[in-house]
């Protein structure tokens, strides 16, 4: 009798391990996928799709141009206008995606947690600007 409840719990405990192993990798896989921030055209010049994100450190973001004109996405200050429109976390690394075409994409992961304030120079005065907030 002792054995066969031996090979029941041991059994169980291997099923709860594989569980819990499964349960990890999902999340782990979910986590590192990209999401996408689209690039629109407006009469003004373009819009980010979200304006705002928040992801978790780690997260790679994906910027795709679906609009018809060239856009770009970077957060460095020798690019902007306005100094206010783009910022990163002390540490960071800025992101420039450099001039996309229509259908084109551009992808960053961010590593440290923080407010990432971004343009598209050509059409920062018309209002395309964004932020990803990056939690720990």
């Amino acid at each position: 009798m002792n054995e066969r409840r031996f090979m029941l719990r041991a059994m169980l405990v291997g099923a709860l391990t594989a569980i819990g192993m499964c349960v990890a990798v999902a999340a782990w896989w979910f986590a590192r996928q990209p999401t996408t921030i689209r690039m629109e055209d407006t009469p003004l010049g373009g819009i980010y799709q979200p304006a705002t994100l928040t992801v978790r450190v780690g997260t790679t973001v994906q910027w795709k141009n679906d609009g018809q004109q060239v856009h770009d996405t970077t957060d460095r200050p020798d690019a902007a206008l306005r100094a206010s429109d783009v910022a990163y976390p002390s540490g960071a690394e800025p992101f420039d995606s450099g001039p996309m075409q229509p259908g084109q994409t551009f992808s960053y992961t961010f590593t440290i947690s923080g407010t990432y304030k971004y343009i598209c120079t050509p059409h920062e005065f018309g209002g395309m600007t964004g932020e990803v907030l990056v939690t720990k």
